[in-house]
């Protein structure tokens, strides 16, 4: 009787290959269906934020790009008398940028760049200073070296707002704003965002206007 009894509670420890074998099964089953489940999501959620994330990372790029405007010194001769008179590299018109970066979004090293409306899309133009063909000393964009990237599609109206000292300007030659506005309307929102120049504007109207005064 105490054999028997020993062997039938033996019998009751631990699992049989049968029980086993179908836990491993349901165990199996429930991780697949979890990883389908995570692998579906990230997949959603990767289809829905790409067009954003491309978006701000346009955005942020020509945000650094017109922050770090650089403060260019060029240089224009007199054909009759030659005399020199130097400038600062910058055009602002309600429609169109156009100056000089130390942080290009394509390029390396300095570039002047043209921010304008173009068959619908607003293009980010961009040229070396120092390339081969270039004259340095009154820059323009060379049509050999120019690469564009395209910041917005499908956009209705695009627009410039410039500020300097609080005041509100149309449009700004040769200076320096202190902040630059960008509105634009797309087929589906109306954007606008800021970007700020962060130098001492004054420092640099001296500058220009102490070069230009005759020895």
């Amino acid at each position: 009787m105490k054999s028997a009894l020993q062997r039938q509670s033996g019998s009751n420890d631990g699992f049989t290959l049968l029980e086993l074998l179908v836990a491993i099964t349901i165990f199996s089953l429930v991780i697949g269906m979890a990883m389908f489940s995570l692998r579906y999501t990230f997949g959603v959620f990767r289809h829905l934020d790409a067009p954003f994330a491309e978006e701000t990372r346009r955005i942020t790029g020509l945000r650094d790009c017109i922050a770090s405007t650089f403060v260019y010194i060029g240089e224009r001769s007199d054909m009759f008398n030659r005399n020199k008179e130097f400038y600062t590299f910058f055009y602002g018109e309600p429609d169109r940028l156009t100056f000089i970066t130390s942080k290009p979004l394509i390029l390396t090293g300095m570039a002047i760049c043209r921010l304008s409306l173009r068959d619908g899309a607003v293009v980010l133009e961009e040229s070396p200073v120092y390339a081969n063909d270039s004259n340095y000393l009154n820059p323009s964009i060379l049509p050999g070296e120019r690469r564009e990237t395209i910041i917005f599609h499908d956009v209705k109206s695009f627009s410039l707002e410039y500020f300097q000292g609080g005041v509100k300007l149309d449009a700004i030659k040769e200076d320096l704003p202190s902040l630059i506005k960008v509105v634009l309307q797309t087929e589906e929102k109306r954007e606008e965002f800021c970007c700020r120049i962060s130098t001492d504007f004054n420092n640099k109207k001296q500058l220009v206007r102490g070069m230009n005064e005759p020895l």
